[in-house]
């Protein structure tokens, strides 16, 4: 996936519409769709049962002497399974062409531009934990969460957070958590590990 940053480069507008003045765009990328796709899963788990009540109800429980109305009901399950199973295609569809990771200097952006909008953000300030889950190769998805006296999960620190951003499935996973990282004031890794490159 081709990633564009820096100074004098020109936001997409998605990403342009939802920046403040003076805020600089340091780094964006589109989400590995098929990464996005895998978290919408559960709707296939879903989808089986569904579609095999519909399949029961059609060859044993539905007789012929029945009113006609009574088959509305097997297609209903029917539909309702094929709903649960687009799910994750339309995951995919919608990760592909309709959103947007972005870093800037002040903010952590998620964007989701159609069918609806949407727009999920952290100010880098407010960031107290990042998760890494790594992927095939240099791939990975990055979890960001902030402070939630609401969640009853602790980081280490023992402080209550919530995820409030996610990044799935972007190239170059460990750059980008050292550039956050380094952006939040974050001391580099330890002696021997590699240096936390720069967001360009």
């Amino acid at each position: 996936m081709n990633t564009t940053a820096g100074e004098g480069h020109t936001p997409p507008k998605e990403i342009a519409k939802v920046m403040t003045k003076g805020e600089k765009l340091l780094w964006f990328d589109h989400p590995d769709a098929l990464s996005f796709a895998q978290t919408k899963l559960k709707s296939l788990m879903m989808a089986v049962p569904f579609f095999v009540f519909s399949v029961i109800w059609f060859k044993v429980f539905l007789k012929p002497t029945m009113p006609e109305y009574m088959g509305v009901i097997g297609w209903i399950f029917a539909g309702f399974g094929m709903w649960q199973f687009m799910v994750p295609v339309w995951a995919l569809i919608v990760a592909k062409l309709f959103m947007l990771y972005a870093i800037t200097d002040s903010r952590l952006l998620a964007i989701q531009f159609y069918p609806k909008s949407k727009v999920k953000s952290v100010v880098l300030k407010d960031l107290v934990n990042i998760l890494k889950l790594k992927g095939s190769g240099k791939s990975g998805t990055l979890i960001f969460e902030v402070p939630d006296m609401a969640n009853k999960k602790a980081t280490k620190e023992g402080q209550f957070v919530k995820a409030a951003v996610t990044f799935y499935g972007i190239s170059n996973v460990d750059r980008i958590e050292d550039a956050v990282n380094q952006l939040r004031g974050v001391k580099p890794a330890p002696s021997g590990a590699p240096a936390a490159p720069k967001v360009k």
